[in-house]
Parts: structure tokens; C-alpha cells; sequence
């Protein structure tokens, strides 16, 4: 989160509620709070929630979006966050 802020962008908190570590620190926090008693919490509802908001975004703003991901990919190279195969 401090890493995003850190390059400009505006920082968005999705977590359970206010003593969540994003209050304070995301420019804008929404709050989806859970009370399931299984023993599995379904992660479809808050992945939802994040690729529609990157649609959004990416929809109001397409000229920054490539850019965007050309730096994404600059970072996930540098901390080797993917496995890069042999063709």
C-alpha cells in the first residue's frame, strides 16, 4: 500500500472494517465485513468487488493504462513475482 501511494497513486483499502492496518494509510477504504461460520470464506464476492474497479478505472483511463502495466511488469521482473519459462 505504501509502495502504490508512493508512486503517485491513490490508494484504495478493501478490508473488513476500521481497525483494518489500510485505515489511515488508503486514501479511500471500503468495507466488506464477513461474518461466515464455515470453515471456508468464499473470496468471490471481494474479487468481484476489485475487477470491476479496475475495469472502471482502466475504462475512465486508457491512455495510463498501458503504461501502467509496462511498469508492473518492470516490478514484477525486478522481485521475480512470476516464473519466467523457456519458450
Amino acid at each position: 500500500m505504501q509502495f502504490a501511494k508512493s508512486t503517485g497513486a491513490t490508494a484504495i483499502g478493501i478490508t473488513d472494517g476500521p481497525s483494518s492496518p489500510f485505515n489511515g494509510v488508503a486514501d479511500i477504504n471500503l468495507y466488506a465485513k464477513s461474518d461466515m461460520v464455515s470453515f471456508l470464506d468464499s473470496l468471490v464476492a471481494p474479487m468481484s468487488l476489485i475487477n470491476a474497479l479496475i475495469v472502471a478505472i482502466g475504462i475512465q483511463r486508457p491512455d495510463s493504462l498501458s503504461e501502467t502495466f509496462r511498469r508492473l511488469e518492470g516490478i514484477w521482473t525486478d522481485y521475480d513475482v512470476y516464473e519466467k519459462l523457456d519458450d
